[in-house]
């Protein structure tokens, strides 16, 4: 079967919602040909969050498997369509508790290398085998290469939220955290191959860069993922699903 590696929600249930949701999706994934996921959890305020990823730690599915909890944030740099808790700081003690509310479970945490602190909390990560995705980021080349030497090996839904730097000298092409990750080759990425989230070109240089083996295919599903378009309200905010593509607003 296949297993997706980021995925918010599912028909009208959504993972940050409550236990009772993340069983429903379990439930549902399988007639997708999913058989094994990471729910992916988006930040609340501090105290929150390890107690609510906890009560999903209680969650023992029937159908698909869940193979650990996907972190995407607090320690992030860019919220994107995130709520603004995926910014948080950088706690060491906070870190330890989440590994320690996700048990029996692994937890993996998405970050951003320009993070500040993130250099002191990749190691806690590391320590306790908690993979260290990449992500909602405006690093440098040198702040993702740090980031990839303390052990973040792989960048979640590669390309969005991954701004291009600015130019700062007159004609010299200016190289972020896109071109790091690609340049190396211990990294692999995922991105959302769905014809909107990513150009076709950008897909074949990922593709040429690191070899199939080092790509996934991800759904970062939310919501209204296998419903009829309409409207429907994440993170507090409405939201419009029509085609291929969610949009604010």
């Amino acid at each position: 079967g296949l297993i997706d590696l980021h995925t918010h929600g599912l028909h009208s249930y959504r993972i940050d919602n409550d236990p009772d949701d993340l069983d429903n999706i379990c439930r549902l994934l399988p007639q997708y040909g999913v058989t094994g996921f990471l729910p992916t959890v988006c930040p609340r305020p501090k105290r929150q969050l390890a107690e609510f990823l906890g009560r999903l730690a209680k969650v023992q599915s029937k159908a698909a498997e869940i193979l650990g909890f996907h972190l995407e944030g607090p320690f992030l740099s860019l919220t994107g369509a995130l709520p603004p808790e995926a910014i948080g700081t950088a706690d060491r003690e906070r870190t330890r508790a989440l590994i320690e509310a996700a048990r029996p479970y692994k937890a993996i945490f998405s970050v951003a290398p320009d993070f500040e602190g993130i250099g002191g909390l990749i190691p806690i990560m590391a320590k306790n085998n908690t993979p260290v995705f990449m992500t909602h980021t405006g690093a440098s080349v040198s702040q993702t290469q740090a980031a990839i030497a303390l052990g973040a090996k792989h960048a979640t839904h590669f390309y969005d939220v991954f701004p291009c730097p600015n130019e700062t000298d007159p004609g010299v092409r200016p190289c972020g955290a896109v071109e790091a990750i690609l340049a190396d080759p211990d990294v692999s990425v995922d991105f959302i191959l769905d014809g909107e989230h990513v150009d076709p070109v950008a897909v074949k240089m990922a593709l040429q860069c690191k070899g199939p083996d080092k790509v996934c295919l991800i759904t970062d599903a939310n919501i209204g993922a296998g419903l009829p378009p309409g409207k429907y309200t994440s993170f507090g905010t409405e939201i419009e699903f029509a085609y291929q593509a969610v949009r604010q607003g």
